[in-house]
């Protein structure tokens, strides 16, 4: 079995402009928790695809997703669909609703630790 490497991923304009809608959908629910930042990752090797890691800041709040796909729209997907989850069942546990708004950051592969 060949391993797997990760590598950072630099979107080109088109899956920014996906990334934007994805967080814009998201946003209702994400509404006065602060910032959704995402780190994008390639994997290569037997089973190539990509890793989403999406963090609505602050971090004491505890809400951390990764979501693995095919291609970079599945993974993102997958993201967003697990984040609107914890977020819902986060405002039903807390009796109250989401307002919309929510800050969007995008950190650029350069800047992601490893």
């Amino acid at each position: 079995m060949t391993p797997r490497t990760l590598k950072a991923f630099n979107p080109d304009s088109e899956v920014r402009a996906f990334i934007y809608q994805q967080i814009q959908e998201l946003s209702e629910f994400a509404t006065g928790l602060g910032a959704v930042v995402i780190m994008l990752e390639e994997v290569e090797g037997e089973k190539p695809g990509f890793i989403v890691n999406m963090v609505v800041s602050p971090e004491d709040l505890g809400l951390r997703v990764k979501a693995e796909g095919r291609n970079i729209y599945e993974a993102l997907s997958l993201a967003k669909a697990e984040a609107k989850s914890h977020l819902v069942s986060l405002y039903v546990a807390m009796d109250i609703s989401p307002q919309p708004k929510v800050d969007v950051i995008y950190q650029p592969p350069s800047s992601l630790i490893h």
